[in-house]
């Protein structure tokens, strides 16, 4: 019988990309969601639920997409706690699964808010780190652990360092910025930028970030950390200004020191290495979830 690829967070904004994907494809793969909003999903809860449970499930897989965090930033003893176990001692655990079953490849979504400040010029994938949130430690904790379980079990691994993703549906979309301005706009009321707005960010669509998993999962050999993100960058007043066009709202420019940063992610190894290739820009992805909004 054909291995299946274990999917973690399945109904999140990637998972949900990523599990198309692989039904389009006809890859055969479990779906593992904390609740359940389709017949295939395996609902199971890191926080609730017995870690035991799926050890059962490893004896069908192949492959591991762990996709399944808590995104809260951390701060509070409580807060911290749970981002340990949820990003950090649930991750060990599925690695401790994976070498007991000869788990083929884990592929684990990471981030880039992990990187040192000021930002380097152009942020590749061994710029230098330093964790401020208790969230970004844990990630940065998990890519060290899996470099580490690799180095003596010799498992395959991929770690995509992801940029700022959206998905196609506003409802569907991390409470960010853009999510509170483009609501604010559609109900006509005005919204406030931090410093001078020339804060430049690179957005990835969801898709192009589960197409890269799909090509790091085809691909056996490949192994490694990538910088996942659109290779572009947009500044937050031409978002602004694309906004107020739109809903003829309005916005304010309030000072504020070391705000403006500048996103520049160098996705050239994903390219070279995974045969990445992003279809939108950041400005793409911006006007197209503006539009649809």
């Amino acid at each position: 019988m054909a291995k299946k690829i274990l999917v973690t967070g399945a109904n999140g904004v990637i998972g949900s990309e990523l599990t198309s994907l692989l039904l389009s494809k006809k890859n055969e793969f479990l779906p593992l969601v904390r609740k359940k909003t389709k017949q295939e999903h395996i609902e199971f809860d890191i926080l609730k639920d017995d870690w035991k449970l799926l050890e059962n499930l490893f004896s069908e897989v192949d492959s591991v997409v762990h996709l399944a965090a808590s995104i809260n930033t951390g701060g509070t003893e409580k807060e911290n706690h749970k981002l340990q176990i949820i990003n950090y001692d649930f991750t060990e655990y599925l690695l401790k699964l994976s070498v007991k079953n000869k788990i083929k490849k884990i592929i684990f979504s990471s981030t880039l808010s992990f990187i040192q400040k000021p930002l380097p010029e152009m942020i590749l994938e061994n710029s230098n780190i330093n964790p401020i949130y208790y969230y970004s430690l844990t990630k940065y904790k998990c890519e060290e652990l899996i470099k580490k379980y690799s180095a003596f079990y010799n498992i395959n691994y991929v770690i995509i360092r992801i940029s700022s993703p959206i998905i196609f549906d506003i409802e569907k979309m991390h409470d960010n910025f853009l999510k509170k301005w483009i609501l604010l706009s559609k109900k006509g009321e005005d919204f406030v930028i931090y410093g001078q707005g020339l804060r430049e960010q690179d957005f990835v669509a969801t898709e192009d970030v589960a197409h890269a998993i799909y090509l790091a999962l085809q691909d056996k050999e490949v192994k490694g950390i990538f910088n996942i993100a659109s290779g572009t960058s947009i500044a937050l007043i031409d978002i602004a200004k694309l906004l107020v066009r739109k809903y003829k709202n309005s916005f304010e420019l309030i000072e504020q020191e070391g705000v403006d940063e500048q996103w520049n992610v160098s996705i050239e190894k994903a390219k070279s290495e995974l045969g990445y290739s992003p279809k939108y820009t950041s400005e793409q992805i911006i006007k197209k979830i503006i539009e649809i909004s």
